[in-house]
């Protein structure tokens, strides 16, 4: 089988509202704008009216309100005319647990049948704690309340009884359907919850119950989950795949390798968080899906803050936020309490088998310090084996960092449960509680950074990234060209990308907050003078850190409309989980953020303020913009643009960043700064596409070219240098500008023009000629 390696991808988020059929009407604008490949989101059967496809039912069928096989076969053939390929997101680490589960195969048989299931062996459950049965948090009340106001019944239908719980519906075990209503519940293979009582003994995605992890490292479930996906590839319909969460799998490394051999080693990258200084392990992959270069564009262009002007703004803000690594621990302390208690009772049962004699109590408190320890998503030990290199380091610190937490009596519980996390103790119960740590740190991770510190920590908000650093927003340029060279010698078809559906900020907003960083006195005047105007409209009740989010989301998210600010900071101040949050909202607080915050939208002198900042800074935002955008499109690693980000994208976190994208919108609609990003996509994408060989061949070069501190400048080519790329950081006067070019005469793609010093936009691409 033929390797195909894209030269760009687009990313489209398939759904029922934007089908197979309608990714084949963009094909050709794709095809035109220079592209090599469409990225698909998940196209398996995912639950009824899904927006994402992430929510999987039936892992053998293509996705019927996308337009089905039929459908996707139509897209391929569209795309084959145009000269495109198809990549393709899979999810092998769990699937939905739907409401209406008899549109789950797997999960209706294992429901109905329990252990003696023929997809028993398809999930991770813990089958001892749950008394033989599945424990499912899934009832949208107690279930006492639900049978006292008689939502609770047995229906007949066509193919047996079914057990119907609100709008819920859940198979009978046989032979138990003439019972009556409170023993038929205990006689079943499963037991109903709300999630207040009994804690779920089975393995989930992050904190999510309707999301059952899966075994994939069992060979059988592996083919099984895989069917579809392969068979596309073997049929050449498909030339790439994304894998989904590969942190949460048992043995990343194995099923790489398993992957590998089914598909016959097709492109593959890997949503993988790299934390600042961690390196992709050595698997059998082209690279991840581009968090760890999208945070190398961001902080090379982000101007440092020599006088802390922004340290200064944020600590008057915020006393006691001012350590980013502090506020790390305490998110990840809450989030293991509050959202991970199934998850930490199993690794303290397992502990105590593996440590007997232990109290308890105090594993558990030693088990929580070492998933909080933990600086990364997790460490790599393979089952039955032991932690060595880079990863046993990992383990041996965040013994060292929870052993300065816990109280001194617990220290040789933490000798005892640290030897577990490494691999080191023997048992059966040793070997899996190695594995279980393993899958637990990343959710930890994931919950107690992404989803919280990032929601408390608003000194510079653009900075706060997946696989971000907000305490380190700026990097020299002479690290970006080193790290540039080693992702060319270590990884070069990895994907680069500056935009996810997973993202915090789309990329326009981040580059505006590259603005606020170029002017740091510029923004703590324009602060000062937007909270006085704001000072009519601020309840008593507004915190001063959440008031700092708000000036910075109306300066980089403009514009904004009150409904898509009201939904993003409802969703900010519950993520952040301190006077509000998913679990216990405070609606009276919420209500009066988000009264605030829309009336301040509403203010015409606020709204003249703002419009002052973006008139006085439209120079350095054209600059961070198309810099950003230049130096994804062309650095080392194949490019991925997310929909809609040839133009401005001002979208925030999810849902926001989901919508649809309209392919056929007139250019008259656009902004000058529309059009001329999308243009310089055009001339990058098409200089990949007619000459891969200068990016992505085996003699593919990264030249680092010296352009003064206030620039990043370097040549691509084959053997020798045959591109040069410069880019401004935003506050740098373009013509001030000076690059040591090759010899020879250089032709700037995106004029059409010689060559004779950096342009206004602050951004070149040069060939020669």
């Amino acid at each position: 089988m033929s390797r195909t390696i894209p030269t760009a991808t687009y990313r489209l988020q398939i759904n029922g509202g934007f089908t197979f059929d309608d990714a084949a009407g963009a094909v050709p604008y794709l095809a035109r704008l220079g592209v090599s490949h469409l990225y698909l989101s998940p196209l398996a059967q995912p639950v009824p009216e899904s927006n994402h496809g992430y929510d999987v039912i039936d892992h053998d069928a293509v996705w019927a309100e996308a337009g089905g096989r039929a459908g996707l076969e139509r897209l391929a053939a569209a795309a084959r005319t145009h000269g495109l390929g198809l990549v393709l997101d899979i999810v092998p680490n769990h699937m939905a647990v739907p409401g209406r589960t008899r549109t789950s195969p797997a999960v209706w048989s294992l429901l109905a049948e329990g252990q003696d299931s023929p997809y028993a062996g398809w999930f991770d459950v813990d089958w001892a704690a749950g008394g033989g049965r599945l424990v499912l948090p899934l009832l949208g009340r107690p279930l006492a309340e639900a049978l006292a106001a008689g939502a609770v019944a047995v229906v007949d239908e066509p193919d047996g009884p079914v057990l119907r719980v609100d709008w819920a519906e859940y198979p009978v075990r046989p032979g138990t359907a003439h019972l009556p209503v409170a023993d038929l519940l205990e006689a079943q293979h499963y037991r109903l919850t709300d999630g207040s009582d009994d804690p779920l003994n089975y393995r989930r995605f992050f904190e999510v119950p309707t999301l059952a992890g899966l075994r994939v490292e069992d060979p059988d479930v592996f083919d099984a989950v895989h069917r579809l996906p392969v068979e596309l590839v073997r049929a050449g319909l498909v030339d790439g795949l994304r894998i989904d969460h590969p942190d949460g799998l048992v043995d990343p490394e194995g099923y790489l390798e398993r992957l590998a051999e089914a598909t016959g080693g097709v492109w593959t990258v890997v949503e993988k968080i790299l934390e600042p200084g961690e390196e992709l392990p050595p698997w059998r992959c082209d690279g991840t899906t581009g968090y760890d270069a999208l945070l190398r564009v961001q902080q090379v262009l982000t101007p440092s803050d020599p006088d802390e002007v922004l340290d200064r703004l944020w600590a008057e803000r915020a006393p006691e936020s001012t350590d980013f690594a502090a506020v790390v621990a305490a998110a990840k302390r809450q989030v293991v309490t509050d959202l991970f208690g199934p998850e930490v009772d199993r690794l303290v049962r397992l502990a105590t088998v593996a440590v007997p004699g232990s109290d308890p109590a105090a594993l558990r408190a030693v088990v929580v310090e070492l998933l909080v320890a933990v600086d990364r998503y997790r460490a790599y030990v393979r089952p039955g084996g032991v932690a060595a290199g880079v990863d046993r380091e990992v383990l041996d610190h965040a013994e060292q960092v929870a052993g300065a937490a816990l109280n001194p009596a617990h220290r040789d519980q933490l000798r005892s449960v640290a030897a577990l996390t490494r691999g080191d103790a023997d048992g059966s119960a040793a070997a899996e509680f190695a594995v279980r740590f393993q899958q637990t740190t990343g959710p930890v991770m994931a919950k107690g950074v992404e989803d919280t510190a990032l929601y408390r920590f608003h000194r510079l908000a653009g900075a706060n990234e997946v696989g971000g650093d907000p305490a380190r927003p700026s990097i020299a340029v002479g690290e970006f060209h080193a790290w540039c060279s080693h992702q060319l010698a270590t990884w070069p078809h990895t994907m680069t990308t500056s935009s996810t559906h997973d993202a915090k900020r789309g990329e326009d907003v981040r580059a505006r907050s590259m603005v606020i960083a170029a002017d740091p006195r510029g923004w703590a005047d324009w602060v000062a003078e937007a909270e006085r105007l704001g000072g009519a409209h601020r309840p008593a009740t507004l915190d001063r850190p959440t008031e700092y989010l708000v000036w910075q989301t109306l300066v980089t998210a403009r514009p904004l409309t009150a409904p898509r600010l009201a939904d993003y900071l409802r969703k900010a101040l519950r993520e952040a989980k301190q006077a509000t949050s998913w679990l216990s909202p405070d609606e009276a607080y919420e209500g009066a953020v988000l009264g605030y915050a829309t009336a301040l939208l509403a203010d015409p002198r606020v709204g003249g303020h703002v419009a002052a900042w973006a008139q006085g800074h439209a120079a350095a935002e054209r600059t961070a913009v198309l810099a950003a955008k230049l130096l994804t499109l062309t650095i080392p690693g194949i490019p991925d643009l997310y929909q809609g980000s040839e133009v401005l994208l001002t979208a925030l976190v999810d849902p926001d960043n989901r919508g649809p994208v309209d392919f056929a919108r007139p250019d008259e609609t656009l902004t000058a700064l529309d059009v001329e990003k999308r243009e310089l996509c055009r001339a990058a994408l098409r200089l990949r596409r007619e000459h891969p060989d200068w990016f992505t061949g085996a003699r593919a070069t990264y030249v680092p070219l010296d352009a003064g501190p206030g620039a990043v400048a370097f040549g691509r080519g084959a053997g020798e240098v045959q591109v040069v790329v410069i880019a401004a950081r935003p506050g740098t006067a373009p013509a001030r500008v000076r690059v040591a070019l090759p010899a020879g005469a250089w032709r700037d793609l995106l004029s059409g023009a010689p060559f004779a010093g950096l342009p206004a936009s602050g951004v070149a691409l040069l060939v020669r000629g």
